[in-house]
């Protein structure tokens, strides 16, 4: 017979029959057996211990401390993760038990409405890292954003960013005054990224040996490489 007891909501998971207090938001897990003597055991104890659960701000807090985020991130990738931080700062006190696939797929369509695929997606990467860093450290039980599918880019949208024909290259090369033809060959013939090609500095270029160095943004490690005898 069905029976239900105040302030618990009972679910199925898989096959699997699970019940958590709405108030304490803990959730009774097997191998007891609902509304066993040790069910009701076990949901008093929860109901009387004071509620320390962790919530998404305790995540970000000891990332933050980490020398992961600290020292191995570039400036520039920490300023991303800061961005994605600040739009969830609604979330801050959301206990971790209530982050589920569900709460993050609406994050992400959320984020995808108000700001777009590209952000959408940035909010599922820092999640993931997020998590990850907390599960491996025992702050975390799972990791909810794990193996979430990013928002594709509709078929029928242009690219923004397609590779340039011969004849435009030719076209902007040659227009393009010396301050802006500097980063533009820097791009287009090395690869650099529009801060890397715009923050340069000329002490990069060894002018004897003909080799650049190249710190990338992204990452801030060190690159070299040899510039063709005619660029």
């Amino acid at each position: 017979m069905h029976r239900t007891v105040p302030g618990v909501n009972v679910f199925v998971s898989k096959g699997t029959i699970y019940a958590y207090d709405r108030k304490t938001r803990r959730r009774l897990t097997p191998p007891l057996t609902l509304y066993s003597p040790e069910w009701f055991a076990a949901l008093h104890e929860i109901r009387s211990r004071p509620n320390t659960a962790r919530a998404w701000r305790e995540l970000v807090r000891a990332y933050r401390a980490s020398p992961r985020y600290v020292m191995d991130i570039a400036p520039r990738t920490r300023a991303d993760y800061d961005g994605v931080f600040r739009w969830l700062e609604p979330c801050k006190a959301v206990p971790l038990d209530r982050w589920t696939r569900r709460f993050v797929l609406e994050l992400r369509d959320k984020a995808q409405l108000q700001k777009g695929r590209r952000f959408a997606n940035y909010v599922m990467s820092v999640l993931s890292v997020v998590f990850a860093f907390a599960t491996d450290r025992g702050l975390a039980d799972s990791n909810p954003a794990e193996k979430i599918k990013r928002v594709l880019r509709p078929k029928s949208h242009p690219r923004p960013n397609r590779r340039w024909t011969p004849e435009e290259w030719d076209a902007v090369t040659a227009a393009a005054s010396p301050h802006l033809l500097a980063p533009i060959l820097l791009a287009g013939l090395l690869g650099y990224r529009q801060g890397e090609a715009i923050t340069a500095p000329r002490e990069s270029w060894d002018r004897k040996r003909n080799v650049l160095t190249r710190r990338s943004a992204k990452s801030g490690k060190l690159g070299s490489g040899l510039i063709a005898a005619n660029a």
